[in-house]
């Protein structure tokens, strides 16, 4: 898909109008407040069918050059088709993040699974789904209600439409889904950092046994915190290994400088074990200080991996 004049006209007149009406972008900055949205809708079932989530900031301009410099000067691939993937929710490493979807778009999935963090915590269930469809810059993404259906099973989980409408570790991921993958659905599920290993399991079980041949799941997850580019870098030398390794005990005892979300990563981890998708192939890894060229400022870093293997 190439971006007109015009069409990047109308798309950027639809996102300033979201802005006006008192929504903040943290587009910009190597870093981002997770501040605690007001959230009114709290149901552990289906919710008005009505109910459409309203489109998230997004800076479309940086997208469009995000996708030009993702076909020129991203040279990452999928070595064999991927079952899962390690993506950021942060949206500055915008050219990777474009290559990935456009590598991701070769498989073709009916559905992708975004699992992030509920930044705040907030809400009355651990974990947060929604069968509700989303507003995107580039149309509207409908969710696959009878997989969200199989998590709101989960005594654990419920949904808030308030909440996850501005939780952007799920929102600010649909625009790169719906432009790259037009027909894919999604499954958001935002989850607790007091998530427990019994949560865990239960989790990771209903998406394993939701997971087929056309389904992707994706952990949309940012790493070291506030740091420089240069420890923020050693910090991820320290997780890499982690995640290869799977060791999701060492993961889960991580704090912000190493991960923002190790419940999100671990349920994304285990869910791969259940699927044996235990091969692991880093395709990048950077941080906000070196794609800014500022080495002094604080950082977030970011992890892209395609996970594989087990039987087709």
């Amino acid at each position: 898909m190439k971006f007109s004049g015009k069409k990047i006209a109308t798309l950027t007149a639809a996102v300033i109008l979201v802005v006006v009406a008192g929504w903040f972008s943290y587009r910009s900055t190597g870093v981002h407040d997770d501040a605690d949205p007001a959230h009114v809708v709290t149901t552990a079932g289906p919710v008005d069918q009505g109910f459409v989530h309203p489109m998230y900031p997004f800076d479309i301009e940086a997208f469009a050059s995000d996708v030009r410099h993702s076909e020129q000067e991203v040279a990452f691939s999928f070595t064999v088709p991927i079952k899962g993937g390690l993506i950021p929710h942060h949206t500055l490493p915008g050219a990777l993040l474009s290559r990935f979807f456009r590598e991701l778009s070769k498989q073709d999935p009916t559905t992708v699974i975004i699992i992030g963090p509920n930044h705040p915590d907030a809400g009355s269930f651990r974990v947060l789904t929604s069968g509700a469809p989303w507003e995107t810059p580039f149309g509207r993404i409908e969710s696959d209600e009878a997989k969200v259906a199989m998590i709101l099973d989960l005594p654990i989980a419920g949904t808030d439409e308030e909440i996850l409408s501005m939780e952007h570790s799920i929102a600010g991921v649909l625009p790169f889904v719906k432009y790259f993958l037009p027909d894919t659905k999604v499954v958001p599920i935002a989850v607790d950092s007091r998530l427990t290993r019994t949560d865990i399991r239960l989790l990771s079980e209903a998406i394993a046994r939701m997971s087929d041949g056309r389904t992707v799941v994706l952990a949309a997850v940012d790493f070291s915190h506030y740091l420089p580019a240069r420890v923020a870098e050693e910090k991820d030398r320290e997780t890499g290994p982690l995640l290869r390794g799977f060791r999701t005990e060492e993961i889960l005892r991580l704090g912000n400088d190493h991960v923002d979300s190790p419940t999100s990563v671990v349920v994304f981890l285990e869910t791969m074990r259940k699927l044996g998708a235990m091969d692991m192939d880093l395709l990048a890894n950077t941080n906000s200080g070196r794609l800014l060229s500022n080495d002094r400022a604080p950082s977030t870093s970011y992890f892209f991996a395609g996970f594989s293997g087990g039987t087709e």
